[in-house]
């Protein structure tokens, strides 16, 4: 399945956190996300519609440094809180490859190589600016219901050059 791919500009107020895949990652992503929406007072000019973003990381085989946050129109307003440890984050503007993936399957685009291999054979290739790959989830009642039972997963891409 091909991509949606699409530029714009993410800004992000959010929590950081260390997450090891041998152990329960539900619930070390659990507390990041409950720290992150138990902030959410503390967050002005929260984008609608509600999305949070999640970022994966790569530290070491079974460790991940993950950042959940959420969608905001901008940083102004924004007081870093250090007691709940939000901080910003201005992605810039990025290029996206867009897939949609069940919720409860998390994993299963970028474990399967279907997007990596879409990339070998597209005009795209990853922006090494990141070391990870991003979530992207829409909610009716931001961290409460969900908009659907799918959510994104965004690859950042660059355009190839061509070679001389």
């Amino acid at each position: 399945m091909d991509p949606q791919v699409m530029s714009t500009r993410l800004k992000l107020v959010g929590v950081q956190g260390i997450v090891h895949l041998d152990g329960n990652v539900n619930d070390e992503l659990g507390k990041l996300y409950g720290r992150l929406f138990g902030s959410l007072t503390r967050i002005p000019d929260i984008r609608r519609p509600y999305r949070t973003v999640g970022y994966w990381h790569f530290v070491q085989d079974q460790v991940r440094l993950y950042f959940a946050g959420v969608e905001v129109d901008a940083f102004e307003r924004f007081r870093w809180d250090t007691r709940s440890g939000l901080a910003p984050w201005d992605l810039g503007e990025t290029t996206w490859a867009i897939w949609r993936e069940a919720n409860g399957e998390e994993g299963s685009v970028t474990r399967s190589g279907s997007c990596w291999d879409w990339m070998l054979n597209s005009a795209y290739r990853y922006d090494a600016r990141y070391i990870g790959d991003f979530e992207v989830y829409y909610w009716k009642t931001l961290g409460r219901e969900p908009q659907s039972a799918f959510h994104e997963v965004w690859i950042p891409v660059v355009e190839k050059r061509a070679r001389r």
